[in-house]
């Protein structure tokens, strides 16, 4: 689905970017997908200490961008989300490997090897 088709071309009012990483799209991705006077919360760490947003995109569409350490006091909210199906999660989960592979796992990630966005480690093995 299309960000324009769900919000009839008005953009969305708030984005969480939470990827952070060592790449340059995601904060670029959502300064284009927000409403204007729209919010965006960068949550997410740069490994570059550093990420782009375009500035004309940033002025013209008078959004704010707000920096965050996250909030613990959220994470309540957000299992609720995802236990009443409002929120999959399952797209993201892409690998179940054992707890013994987790610095595999962490290069997979990193690397996007195998199409790895979120490896889930299994104490006793997938299964």
């Amino acid at each position: 689905m299309q960000v324009a088709e769900l919000t009839q071309g008005r953009g969305l009012d708030k984005i969480l970017e939470a990827v952070g990483g060592n790449q340059d799209a995601t904060l670029q991705q959502a300064s284009q997908l927000i409403k204007r006077g729209g919010l965006i919360v960068a949550v997410g760490t740069f490994g570059e200490n550093k990420a782009t947003l375009r500035i004309v995109e940033f002025k013209d569409r008078e959004m704010t961008l707000k920096g965050s350490r996250g909030h613990p006091g959220a994470f309540p909210h957000c299992i609720r989300l995802v236990r009443s199906g409002k929120v999959c999660l399952e797209q993201m989960l892409t690998h179940r490997i054992p707890l013994e592979e987790a610095e595999e796992g962490l290069k997979m990630m990193e690397e996007k090897r195998g199409g790895a966005i979120k490896v889930i480690l299994e104490p006793h093995g997938p299964g």
